[in-house]
């Protein structure tokens, strides 16, 4: 089986204890859910496929029509995608960047030569995620300059602002914040005795 471009979109837990808690309960019950198909190949569930690999169990595929719209396939990937994932900010962001960069539906086209409708922009990828497109647009950078960096937001051991931080670092930009400026309190100020202040009334 090939897996589509839209099943690699979302963060892969492959080498992490939660995926070899996957394949110890699809050697022990089988698998729950079916792995999702489009046209011959995996849209959603390459995890769920590689686990039953590894533990020796037959997968179970749902093949959706061949003719159902690439955006409908991709809206019912994302939204089961997030009913099941308890995604970081800066997991979404990457997931909606990721999201944002497909032009088309995968790498194919139809045997008819049909292309697949556009991709979506910056903002449409965000709204699907619930992240601002400012944020994606920050994803966008950090995949692109500091590779090593998103893979880290990515799994979740680094924030998206602080691996941006480090991104302009990299590249020469100045990323000093200046301190607020402190707030006087005006009743505490004249209860505090100084030379501005006649104490003698």
């Amino acid at each position: 089986m090939i897996y589509h471009e839209l099943s690699t979109i979302f963060v892969s837990f492959k080498d992490t204890t939660e995926y070899e808690g996957l394949v110890d309960s699809i050697k022990k019950y089988g698998l729950f859910e079916p792995i999702l198909t489009w046209k011959g190949d995996i849209v959603d569930g390459r995890h769920r496929h590689k686990a039953c690999i590894d533990a020796g169990v037959e997968p179970i595929f749902e093949a959706l029509p061949d003719d159902m719209p690439f955006d409908v396939v991709r809206d019912r990937v994302v939204g089961s995608n997030l009913m099941r994932r308890h995604l970081t900010a800066g997991q979404r962001a990457m997931t909606a960047a990721a999201l944002a960069t497909l032009s088309h539906g995968g790498d194919r086209v139809s045997e008819q030569g049909e292309n697949f409708p556009l991709g979506l922009t910056t903002k449409e990828a965000g709204d699907k995620l619930s992240i601002s497109d400012k944020y994606v647009k920050v994803a966008k950078a950090v995949n692109r300059d500091a590779p090593d960096l998103a893979e880290k937001v990515k799994a979740g051991s680094m924030s998206l602002n602080e691996a941006n931080v480090e991104r302009k670092q990299r590249l020469g930009f100045d990323t000093y914040v200046p301190p607020k400026p402190k707030t006087l309190d005006l009743d505490e100020l004249m209860r505090t005795p100084g030379d501005n202040w006649d104490t003698d009334v």
